[in-house]
């Protein structure tokens, strides 16, 4: 569900839960666990004013060519 959404093209943590109804801990842990098994990738972004955002905050879909 959670990739489904990344390429539908949530991005933000607050995106995701809204749209899933996880808690914020289980979305947290299976992002963390998307990210090391290499299925997303963190998206550093700068904010308007110009404050990066956290990893957390920004997910990036990566499109594995099998």
């Amino acid at each position: 569900m959670i990739l489904r959404d990344a390429f539908d093209g949530l991005r933000r943590f607050s995106e995701f839960q809204k749209n899933l109804g996880l808690a914020k801990t289980i979305l947290a842990s299976r992002l963390k666990w998307l990210v090391e098994s290499g299925l997303l990738e963190p998206l550093q972004v700068r904010s308007l004013d110009g404050r990066m955002l956290n990893p957390e905050d920004c997910v990036r879909k990566v499109v594995r060519h099998g």
